[in-house]
């Protein structure tokens, strides 16, 4: 067998090790959480990136003022911390200071931004619903 064939599978074997490529995962303390409510945002996992939440809501049934169903009504971020082995949090008030966005409920998702690109990371997703 060839090196370079030896060596690439040395490296995809290193690279799905679990201790090596852990998951990086996105939380949200939301459940019961309503409008003006501050809800908790957590990261863990490894990560090169300094990490920010990105929380996007959007209006349903019960948002006030009515509005489209799925219309956007707050974008909110905030700071998680830096690499590496990233352990942060941050607290994130829902809606009191969108003025798309006066009371009722919403339908929203958190997702983990990396800062040096200024874009989303794949599958680090939460979504949680805000109660009326």
């Amino acid at each position: 067998m060839s090196r370079s064939i030896v060596v690439g599978v040395l490296a995809a074997l290193l690279l799905a090790s679990p201790v090596l490529a852990a998951k990086t995962v996105l939380n949200v303390e939301a459940d019961g959480a309503h409008f003006g409510d501050t809800v908790l945002v957590t990261v863990s996992g490894n990560t090169d990136a300094q990490v920010w939440a990105r929380v996007g809501c959007y209006s349903n049934v019960t948002t006030e003022p009515a509005s489209a169903a799925g219309t956007h009504i707050l974008d909110t971020f905030a700071y998680l911390g830096t690499s590496p082995g990233v352990n942060g949090d941050a607290y994130i008030t829902l809606g009191p200071n969108s003025p798309y966005w006066t009371g009722g409920g919403a339908d929203c998702v958190a997702q983990l931004w990396d800062s040096r690109r200024w874009r989303p990371m794949a599958n680090a997703i939460d979504e949680f619903s805000v109660l009326p």
